[in-house]
């Protein structure tokens, strides 16, 4: 049996009898939209004036905070003339299609560019145009259909009194807003599918609703887009305020989705749901404690560089740099040490949102640090959702940890299926030591990941890596250096500078050094590594500390 096969025939038996009706029920929708393709060739005409939000002088949105003047990362450009022009639910746009990354073409068609744009309009005309309702690939994601929703809501209200036609601009508007909404309310990612897209196309219903009150169905998509969203904001956003797909990048859009609403619904005096409100308050107090901006934000998991609305947005960021020496988020599973010269992030978090996990790395119980505001050991970002690429990206041995029998943590079945998912347990913390274990390797030998960290003030960090299982394997350590490090190994057979990969920004990468500890040999095993932030730090004997974490694991 095909191995993908086999994953999906394992996926489906999980499922709940809700979540296999839900499957059976999007494919009776998919033929009923291609027979309203084929036939219901409908006119798209309103009555500008009695929709407020086209009629009205004055600007309907709420004011946001924008940092037009931000360093953004770089966005990675549009292929959309290679996609076929036909029903969105019959072009092939998986890994392995003929035509490209899909993701890359979505992008540029969220229209999120508009907002900046002084004289969007000529612009958006010619999207509308191009694009009507169920023809090509902007309608395969309602995900997409959200988000476009909202940026070209902001941008059109931020121009309203420049349009150089405004009947035709506000009727394609209202085309675009209720083609959109119908299909998102049709075909809304929920189960084992709901997560950071799940959030996105509720808060596309939600503002198609609060502003556009006129339509039919406007009160229904408020309903179900509230109701789903205080439901996944709650689950997707955990008590700690990290993000349960265990990707830094997804938990700001969340963020950010959570945070517009929130102003939507306030700007209108309504009622804001209290565990939206909650969800996007621990979620921010919990993106400050690790970054300032989005450029400055970990690449842990999944990064693709899109936005909520548009990268200049500012709402969920008060630019405070946290003064906590070490901080355990124990939710997510992060502990976060920084001075005032240097911030090391420890990952002993699970391999993210479950049946899938398709946003999470196979990074259990690695390390990244920060010098001086310069990444030095780094985490390799995502570069690509698919090919090979993304294979090496998300593997063990791209990430700063322990490596055994050149296998993964986890089993990598699809460019976004995980399978064999580990599990992680921080099990002593007390402010100069931690020490955690994962059993990712458990199926091979009975093998554990044991990995203490050890800090001292003067500048000094010794990481710990101890395996215990059965038999002989080869044990390899990566540790992945944008910068040179003053780092020693002890208790391994070899050690080279290779060159691997690392990537800042989605669709492009660089060379890196990485330094590779390798030994095989009969477990138990242990690898020692010491970093010297300080270069006149006192050789100081750790052997006493060391056995501590030997006593802590017996």
């Amino acid at each position: 049996m095909p191995k993908k096969l086999a994953w999906y025939i394992k996926r489906f038996s999980v499922m709940s009898p809700h979540d296999v009706l839900h499957r059976v029920g999007e494919q009776f929708t998919l033929k009923k939209l291609y027979l309203n393709y084929l036939f219901n060739k409908r006119s798209y005409s309103y009555s500008i004036e009695s929709f407020a939000f086209c009629s009205s002088a004055k600007s309907r949105l709420p004011i946001l905070k924008w940092n037009f003047n931000a360093d953004v990362l770089e966005l990675s450009g549009s292929n959309t003339d290679r996609w076929p022009r036909k029903f969105f639910n019959s072009i092939p746009y998986r890994d392995g299609n003929p035509y490209g990354d899909i993701r890359v073409a979505w992008e540029s068609a969220r229209l999120q560019h508009l907002i900046e744009n002084q004289s969007c309009e000529k612009q958006f005309l010619s999207w509308v145009k191009d694009n009507p309702p169920l023809l090509g690939i902007h309608y395969i994601s309602v995900m997409e259909c959200g988000l476009r929703i909202l940026s070209v809501c902001y941008a059109l209200d931020k121009m309203r009194d420049k349009l150089e036609s405004p009947t035709e601009t506000w009727n394609a508007l209202l085309q675009l807003v209720e083609s959109h909404a119908t299909l998102i309310e049709k075909r809304l990612s929920l189960y084992s599918s709901a997560g950071n897209h799940t959030i996105a196309e509720c808060v596309g219903l939600i503002y198609a609703a609060v502003l556009f009150p006129e339509f039919k169905a406007a009160k229904r998509w408020k309903k179900k887009g509230l109701s789903i969203l205080e439901q996944e904001a709650a689950r997707q956003i955990l008590p700690d305020g990290g993000g349960l797909e265990q990707s830094f990048w997804y938990l700001l859009f969340i963020t950010d989705l959570c945070g517009l609403t929130i102003k939507l619904l306030e700007h209108y005096d309504e009622v804001v749901p209290i565990s939206i409100n909650s969800a996007y308050i621990r979620a921010t107090k919990f993106l400050n404690s690790f970054a300032n901006s989005p450029k400055e934000l970990p690449s842990i998991g999944d990064t693709d560089n899109g936005y909520a609305l548009s990268p200049y947005l500012d709402i969920s960021w008060n630019h405070n740099s946290s003064n906590t020496v070490c901080k355990t988020f124990d939710n997510s599973g992060y502990t976060l040490i920084q001075g005032k010269t240097f911030k090391l992030i420890f990952d002993h978090g699970s391999l993210g949102m479950s049946p899938s996990y398709g946003h999470g790395h196979a990074d259990a119980l690695s390390i990244i640090l920060q010098v001086d505001g310069e990444n030095i050991l780094v985490d390799p970002g995502t570069y690509s959702y698919t090919g090979n690429w993304r294979h090496y990206f998300r593997s063990t041995k791209a990430h700063n940890t322990i490596n055994i029998d050149n296998q993964d943590q986890a089993s990598q079945e699809t460019a976004f299926m995980w399978s064999k998912p580990f599990q992680c347990q921080l099990v002593h913390n007390d402010g100069k030591f931690l020490l955690a274990k994962h059993n990712g390797y458990q199926y091979i030998s009975n093998i554990i990941h044991w990995r203490g960290i050890i800090y001292y003030p003067i500048g000094i960090f010794i990481i710990w890596d101890h395996i215990t299982g059965e038999g002989s394997h080869n044990i390899e350590l990566n540790w992945h250096c944008r910068l040179p490090i003053d780092l020693s190994i002890e208790s391994s057979q070899s050690i080279q500078n290779i060159k691997t990969w690392q990537s800042n920004y989605y669709g492009h990468k660089q060379p890196i050094n990485t330094i590779r500890a390798s030994t095989t040999n009969q477990l138990p095993q242990t690898l020692i590594t010491r970093i010297n932030l300080n270069a006149a730090a006192a050789k100081i004997n750790i052997n006493d500390d060391i056995e501590k974490f030997q006593e802590w694991i017996t």
